[in-house]
């Protein structure tokens, strides 16, 4: 254990910021988030958060399998995505009525006429899947504009309505995404 990382937890707890633990020096894209609630006998215990911002639980690690940690300095966009919805969940999620139209086409010109996010499934793999905004539609064809983890604006997608196997719509992954794109319009972002 190294008091450099002592002094990093310290200096979270302090802040009262969210943080990243790592424990896999092999894979630093699994971790735990929380915010540090005690750094005590050579251990740190985190209040653990999850991807959609609820606050549960805790959970205890030794210094020892700590092999780093992450501040929410605002350089960090995943932290920056947990951060803007802890504690938001009654405004991000809320019950959705089904659409009117039906069918793959017609919930896709559902979702082009309500501009919210959606999945669009191409096979039986998530892989496969693209996530975003409908933006136009015609008989043979869609054009989405992706929408990343963070609820950012990536690439545009032009995908041939054929061969779209399925269409999500108001689950919580798009639910969540909906809500960072209007937390960073409200903000200008």
């Amino acid at each position: 254990m190294s008091i450099d990382l002592e002094e990093r937890l310290l200096c979270a707890l302090q802040q009262g910021c969210l943080v990243e633990l790592h424990r896999d020096p092999e894979d630093w894209s699994r971790c735990q988030v929380g915010y540090v609630d005690a750094v005590a006998d050579g251990s740190v215990r985190i209040r653990s958060v999850t991807p959609q911002g609820d606050v549960l639980g805790y959970e205890v690690y030794a210094l020892s399998v700590v092999v780093g940690v992450v501040l929410d300095d605002g350089k960090c966009d995943y932290l920056g995505k947990i951060a803007r919805v802890v504690g938001k969940r009654s405004h991000i999620f809320q019950e959705v009525e089904s659409w009117p139209k039906s069918g793959i086409r017609g919930a896709l010109r559902e979702a082009l006429q309500r501009q919210c996010v959606v999945t669009v499934g191409r096979t039986h793999a998530d892989k496969e899947s693209l996530c975003g905004l409908i933006r136009a539609m015609t008989d043979d064809s869609v054009s989405i504009q992706i929408v990343d983890q963070y609820g950012e604006d990536d690439s545009l997608a032009t995908v041939a309505i054929e061969g779209i196997t399925a269409v999500h719509f108001g689950t919580e992954d798009e639910q969540l995404l909906d809500y960072l794109r209007a937390s960073y319009a409200s903000e200008g972002i």
